[in-house]
């Protein structure tokens, strides 16, 4: 039986194609929505239930805990 060798260079390639095809794809969508804080939506609505808050500090406090759920 003959062992078949493996051509690194072509593995190489592939992979490095595979990584270039995911970051790309990654700085397409928008990376930083993937980064905490990064939703409008979340914070828009986490704004909206601070709102009624009765003070400022509750107020932080709410909406540190909605943004902490996103």
């Amino acid at each position: 039986m003959k062992k078949k060798k493996t051509d690194w260079d072509l593995v190489a390639w592939a992979v490095m194609a595979i990584v270039g095809i995911i970051l790309g794809t990654l700085i397409v969508q928008g990376g930083s929505s993937l980064l905490k804080g990064g939703n409008s939506e979340a914070k828009e609505y986490c704004a909206e239930r601070a709102e009624s808050a009765s003070n400022s500090y509750a107020a932080k406090k709410i909406y540190k805990a909605c943004m902490s759920n996103y």
